[in-house]
């Protein structure tokens, strides 16, 4: 499974990340503007900002969201190689508006890929959306996963994403769609029973192998500065450091660094 690493920061605690020389696939969000790119050889993954415009009074027109991804682009000096449409956590009718919008802007986004977004406040709206979306998506395009970012922590959100992934990869498989990108999340345990479902899809005759499946999160800047460790053996996260060992035993910048690493072998062999 391919992973984007989330860069929302330049520094942590005053020291350097280079998130992008630690993977070459970073995903990006023109919500965090005081990001800059070294790497040239970066994979970019342009997000869209609608998980962080969630309220209604922060949700801005669909031409503006592009534009801000835009102007990012050209802070940074770099053509992405995805773009994600602005999508509305658990509503169908805006979220296929931002993906028809997309679609409209194809020919002058090339070379991006476009990503087109899937939501729902039930798994029959999710399902409802994935098939309208597929039927004006094309086979260069990705599909993205939306909603599911708590996945790892809320339980209702798992299953929301594991049965979106149980009855929609079938579909998709049927589509020329091949590409598939899950949003916010990069917790292990959900992304292995990800991995099994594809597993018993295969076993029942449906072919998964033509589907890439990616990922992204940025939680790994979070969790190294709350001092936890990622235990490779285990494949977990485990809580080592206290606040008071804090810059004494451990710089939150370093530790991210470490995790990511960890992180970045342990779910591209998932």
């Amino acid at each position: 499974m391919r992973l984007y690493l989330s860069k929302c920061n330049d520094k942590l605690n005053t020291k350097e990340l280079n998130t992008e020389f630690i993977t070459q696939s970073v995903c990006l969000n023109p919500k965090y503007k005081g990001i800059t790119i070294r790497n040239p050889n970066a994979k970019i993954l342009m997000d869209s900002g609608a998980f962080q415009d969630t309220d209604k009074d922060k949700r801005i027109p669909v031409e503006e969201a592009l534009e801000r991804q835009l102007k990012l682009e050209q802070k940074i000096g770099m053509v992405s190689e995805r773009i994600v449409a602005y999508d509305h956590i658990g509503n169908v009718e805006d979220t296929i508006m931002a993906n028809r919008y997309l679609i409209s802007r194809r020919e002058e986004l090339k070379p991006r890929q476009l990503v087109l977004m899937i939501q729902g406040a039930t798994i029959k709206e999710y399902i409802e959306c994935l098939v309208k979306t597929l039927e004006m998506s094309s086979p260069e395009d990705c599909i993205g996963l939306g909603g599911v970012a708590m996945s790892g922590r809320v339980n209702e959100i798992k299953f929301k994403l594991l049965d979106a992934i149980k009855i929609g990869l079938p579909i998709i498989c049927k589509s020329k769609v091949k590409d598939v990108h899950i949003f916010g999340v990069g917790t292990f345990n959900v992304l292995k029973e990800v991995a099994y479902i594809r597993e018993v899809l295969e076993i029942v005759g449906v072919n998964t192998d033509l589907l890439n499946i990616s990922c992204d999160t940025s939680s790994f800047e979070i969790m190294s500065t709350m001092g936890s460790v990622i235990d490779e053996d285990q494949e977990k996260w485990i809580k080592t450091y206290n606040k008071q060992q804090k810059f004494i035993d451990y710089h939150p910048a370093d530790l991210t660094i470490e995790n990511m690493h960890k992180a970045k072998k342990i779910i591209e062999a998932i």
